[in-house]
């Protein structure tokens, strides 16, 4: 992750804690939720810090998310449950699958955390090989491993890596405000705004890339 995006990060995450002093240790709480997949869309929703989807050969959407913050080892359960507040989840909608995340109310919250340190979510996503992905995430990396599927992926600050398999054909249609595209598939390179920079070209399977602050890496 940049410098500048590493900023970004911890500036969304101070509306969510509050530096803690004194002895601290890491209070984590995880959750597992797993859906069947019938061949729709997957919708990666108001996610937040690092996303990691991959593939596997089960039919089904397996989230994994883990939440991890700093705090006074005296309030270590207050401190999960109050974690325990932020919701991951997984539902099957028509022939979809949504995964969403809701945080609790920002004052109440920021109440709630106070003594907590560094806070951060963990996405780890397994799909089908052949599903299509659409993504709309916060602050954060995100990471798509091999996925031959449609990929729309929008990211507001943040970087934006995916890995495609071999032997496929893609459409690209890759764009940061502000930020750098880099490919190894062929495309147009060219500017985007001021200091942005875009790529596009091909035919096959789409593959549209959206950075606001950040960067864009295909391979």
């Amino acid at each position: 992750m940049t410098m500048l995006n590493k900023l970004g990060v911890a500036m969304a995450g101070a509306v969510l804690l509050a530096i803690a002093g004194g002895a601290e240790r890491p209070v984590q709480v995880v959750t597992t939720e797993a859906v069947d997949y019938a061949g729709g869309t997957i919708r990666l929703t108001s996610t937040y810090g690092e996303l990691n989807v991959e593939t596997w050969d089960e039919p089904r959407v397996e989230v994994t998310a883990t939440r991890t913050a700093f705090r006074h080892a005296k309030d270590e359960e207050q401190g999960k449950a109050y974690l325990k507040r932020i919701k991951v989840d997984v539902k099957k909608v028509g022939g979809d699958v949504e995964v969403t995340t809701q945080f609790p109310g920002r004052n109440r919250f920021m109440r709630a955390v106070r003594g907590m340190g560094d806070f951060n979510l963990d996405y780890r996503v397994k799909v089908p090989r052949n599903a299509k992905l659409e993504i709309r995430h916060g602050v954060g990396d995100v990471i798509v491993t091999g996925v031959s599927g449609d990929i729309d992926a929008t990211v507001k600050s943040g970087d934006i890596v995916v890995q495609l398999p071999r032997g496929e054909k893609y459409a690209i249609d890759a764009k940061t405000a502000v930020g750098t595209v880099y490919s190894d598939v062929d495309g147009k390179q060219g500017s985007s705004y001021v200091v942005g920079q875009k790529l596009e070209g091909g035919s096959g399977r789409r593959v549209r890339l959206r950075v606001s602050v950040g960067g864009i890496s295909i391979q």
